[in-house]
């Protein structure tokens, strides 16, 4: 509004507020706040009352009616009116914890509905439900204690549930707190369950917080377990004795945006989430775990597509190895595990840190299905061996610990980019199709890694890698990477880095075992190092764009002995490198010849591919070249040329094919045929893939 200072009335009345009421001011009548010119507006004012027709906002927002309802609502059923949530039915019965309400929560859920548990305790013993769509909510301070001897405190049979607020303690007198069997979980959010389990008593079942069977789906908003404990049978995996927060089987997709256990007492075996069989997959947010020596695994999975987000994954207050001898706990075996047969089914570990050192294994495929360990992970290792009674079998065990492992039946698993510290052996890939790439390896104990198995394997990658070694004596057991009997290996660009320890082994990437075959290139290692070392037949260093440029070259020089064919220079052609149509190789052999009747051939096989009469009475120098390509299995075609240099030069073409049986070792060779030793000289042979595949 203007000033009115020193103004008249007849310039400022559009500005003057009023209520036509005959000049007789606020009454009890409400009335419309106008302007000089009768102009009214919404607020309308009376002498008890204001009320305000449209428009009303409140720091600029717009203010429903319902928004002014819940402001004023007086109680809670009035604020669930004004914002029109349903009125919950308020369970009305003993919450002192001094009888059992079993029966009056079973008559509670006899129909569908919202349900509150007002704050206190209940004792509950067994209660089952049918076929019913219940909402279920636990107040501040609500919490069910289980009644002795309960084995499933509450069961719902295909029921549609959304449950908030639960909280529950088995009191170490019940064995399983919540278990589903059909339906779906639509929600349960806020879930807290401790203390399940009778610790003194032999199991004769699972232990669990919440067992989800045959559900169509279920979310779970925030899960936390704690203190589970039982007897078992002395018998590993039997179910028997088996502590899990949460148990799935049979279900359709899982979502769970926090998991979190910890605890735990006398377990033989126990994982704190397991996945059974017969499951379809899902996504696993938060995986908070902090386990102690009874902890058999953290993550058990049997079926499905899963995927762990941000693990959370350490060795709990509670947690104390078996013997100062090792780093693993007395029951600990695998972290994070694949424990399935399902060749589809999935395991994807994307982000986290997990702290494995209490465990035998940090993440482990023991079958077919395909486990990926990605970039945002670090997986930290225990620096003691695994020294302990077995306890799988009972009997003594001894061995390195392992980062990662892909067993011989594992496929397309591996490692990309994620960060492996300490355990015995950083990595174990075994089965066809694994992988580790781009990873970085922080101060092993006994090797980097240990690439295929004495079972022949093929396609595995290990490219990309660095291990920086920190502690002295560690990593100094003949050689840092082991390579075994693998076809069509990579193991390229991978880089030893002393960052403090000095006197580890003095061969980095070892080949072992003679039919190893595949490329190996641009690794490095610091000076004094071997960097690649091994005497495997066909074994293939060097390349660029991914064709074999060197695979194989012999250049001690042989001669024939007197009279007759003598074998020269030989090469052996493995079985099974060269039975695809397309493979093509190419020989190459160069030698000398003296002044005597001289024959010099060329064998693929049984096969001569070229045979040459050398030009008597004068020295020879000669070279032969051939390419040998598969047209199918037991088929190749061949092309062979022959030059001849001296005195009198000569040089021929031979074209051919040949029916060498290429599941055997085809062996090429050149022999010389003479009358004096030495007539016939072979200075070298070279063999060439010409298709960038080992051969």
């Amino acid at each position: 509004m203007t000033t009115l200072t020193g103004t008249k009335p007849r310039n400022t009345y559009k500005d003057l507020l009023q209520i036509s009421n005959g000049n007789a001011g606020i009454d009890a009548t409400p009335r419309a706040v106008e302007d000089g010119e009768g102009t009214p507006s919404p607020l309308q004012l009376s002498s008890n009352a204001v009320n305000i027709e449209s428009g009303f906002k409140l720091g600029g927002t717009a203010v429903s009616v319902a928004g002014i309802a819940l402001l004023t609502a007086t109680d809670e059923a009035a604020q669930r009116a004004a914002l029109e949530l349903t009125v919950p039915t308020y369970f009305t019965g003993d919450n002192t914890g001094a009888t059992d309400v079993a029966s009056a929560v079973t008559t509670l859920f006899s129909a569908d509905g919202t349900y509150a548990f007002p704050a206190g305790t209940y004792t509950c013993g067994a209660v089952s439900v049918t076929g019913r769509n219940l909402t279920i909510d636990f107040a501040e301070g609500a919490v069910l204690e289980a009644l002795s001897g309960t084995d499933v405190v509450w069961t719902f049979t295909n029921c549609n549930i959304r449950i908030k607020n639960f909280k529950g303690d088995g009191k170490n007198l019940a064995q399983n707190m919540i278990k589903m069997d059909g339906g779906t979980l639509i929600g349960a959010d806020n879930v807290q369950i401790v203390n399940m389990g009778r610790p003194g008593t032999t199991a004769t079942n699972l232990v669990t917080g919440l067992w989800l069977k045959n559900l169509t789906s279920a979310r779970i908003g925030r899960a936390v377990f704690a203190d589970f404990a039982c007897v078992g049978n002395g018998t590993l995996g039997d179910g028997v004795g088996a502590c899990r927060g949460i148990y799935i089987e049979g279900c359709g997709w899982v979502d769970v945006d926090h998991f979190e256990m910890s605890g735990g007492t006398a377990n033989e075996d126990s994982d704190f989430f397991q996945v059974q069989l017969n499951n379809v997959g899902g996504v696993i947010k938060n995986f908070v775990a902090r386990y102690n020596g009874n902890t058999r695994r953290c993550f058990k999975q049997q079926s499905g597509r899963w995927t762990i987000l941000n693990a959370d994954i350490r060795p709990g207050s509670d947690f104390t190895a078996d013997s100062v001898s090792t780093s693993a706990g007395t029951y600990n075996v695998n972290c994070v595990d694949y424990a399935g047969t399902g060749t589809s089914d999935t395991l994807d570990v994307v982000s986290g840190y997990i702290d494995a050192s209490g465990y035998a294994t940090g993440v482990s495929n023991n079958s077919g299905a395909s486990v990926r360990v990605h970039s945002g992970v670090h997986l930290k290792g225990g620096t003691l061996d695994v020294i302990r009674t077995n306890p799988d079998s009972g009997s003594p065990q001894n061995q390195t610990s392992i980062g990662f492992y892909a067993s011989p039946t594992a496929g397309h698993s591996g490692v990309r980019g994620a960060r492996i510290q300490n355990f015995g052996r950083g990595v174990v890939l075994q089965g066809n199709y694994t992988y580790c790439e781009s990873a970085e390896f922080i101060d092993p104990t006994a090797f980097m890694a240990e690439v295929g198995t004495s079972a022949q394997k093929s396609n595995i990658r290990f490219t990309g890698n660095r291990c920086r070694t920190q502690t002295s004596g560690y990593l100094n057991l003949t050689r840092i990477v082991r390579v075994f009997n693998v076809l069509n290996f990579d193991v390229s660009n991978n880089e030893l880095i002393q960052d403090g320890n000095t006197g580890h082994a003095t061969r980095f990437i070892d080949f072992t075992d003679a039919n190893a075959v595949g490329r190996c290139h641009g690794n490095k290692a610091p000076s004094g190092v071997t960097v690649q070392n091994g005497t495997a037949v066909g074994l293939e260093f060097s390349g660029t764009n991914g064709a074999v440029l060197v695979p194989s070259v012999n250049t001690a020089a042989v001669g024939n002995v007197g009279t007759g064919e003598d074998n020269l220079r030989t090469y052996l052609l493995l079985a099974g490198r060269f039975n695809t149509a397309g493979k093509g190789i190419r020989i190459t052999a160069w030698g000398t010849g003296a002044n005597n009747a001289k024959t010099l051939k060329l064998y693929f096989g049984s096969t001569v591919i070229l045979t040459a009469s050398l030009t008597t009475s004068q020295a020879n120098r000669w070279r032969v070249v051939a390419e040998v390509y598969s047209t199918g299995t037991d088929a190749q075609d061949y092309v062979a040329q022959f030059i001849q240099g001296g005195t009198v030069s000569q040089a021929d073409v031979n074209v051919g094919s040949s029916t060498e049986d290429d599941g055997a070792t085809i062996t090429i060779k050149c022999t010389g045929e003479a009358t004096t030793t030495n007539d016939i000289v072979q200075e070298g042979l070279l063999i060439e893939s010409l298709t960038g595949n080992a051969l």
